[in-house]
């Protein structure tokens, strides 16, 4: 009997310790997803991944959902993602609060180079809808808006784990279609994802 009970508490102590482990908690995929945001005559500007890094448990940002943004400038013409643009929807299509910067730098990416920021929302309700989230945002570039949008869908069990801070290193490429979107990584685990194409991000043509 003794033995049974300390096993009992070997399995579930690694169990209370993610629970109590400051972190993220909950997959939502595809992770990352990937976008070409193009110019005027089709050339590529620039490549734009997103992640959900998941939903942060413990202090200083409990309880608020966080994404990470990876720009890479493609072109010779420097462009932004204004932070006041981007807005996350629950499955509902609930907003959340207004996003705010809780790493990197939501600055003006130069010709060739990358910048890359965590976003931060918080659920507009405690029993919010989160089994889809709806990501948009608005790229400025030479004078244009280009808005984008993806969906993104609950497919993981919650655990806590921390990301690495802001390795930039690239993902790799996955299948692409003619809307110049690509999509990198895939799905772990056995649950079958599904996601709405993302909308195109590019500047039509005159």
């Amino acid at each position: 009997m003794h033995r049974a009970v300390c096993r009992l508490l070997l399995i579930a102590l690694p169990l209370l310790v993610a629970c109590s482990t400051p972190g993220y908690r909950g997959n939502w995929q595809p992770k990352p997803s990937e976008a070409i945001v193009t110019g005027e005559n089709g050339t590529p500007e620039a490549r734009l991944s997103t992640a959900v890094l998941g939903l942060w448990r413990g202090e200083p940002w409990d309880g608020e959902l966080h994404v990470r943004f990876l720009i890479v400038s493609l072109g010779t013409v420097p462009l932004s993602l204004p932070l006041e643009r981007v807005e996350l929807l629950t499955g509902d299509l609930q907003p959340c609060l207004a996003p705010h910067l809780v790493g990197g730098e939501a600055r003006e990416v130069p010709p060739g180079g990358t910048v890359t920021f965590d976003v931060g929302f918080t659920p507009p309700l405690e029993q919010a809808d989160l089994s889809g989230l709806l990501l948009r945002w608005v790229v400025l570039l030479n004078g244009h808006e280009l808005p984008g949008s993806v969906t993104f869908q609950y497919v993981g069990p919650l655990y806590a784990y921390v990301y690495p801070v802001y390795a930039n290193a690239g993902w790799g490429w996955g299948s692409c279609w003619n809307s110049g979107w690509c999509w990198g990584g895939g799905v772990a685990g056995p649950v079958p994802v599904q996601t709405l194409p993302p909308t195109t991000t590019s500047i039509p043509n005159r």
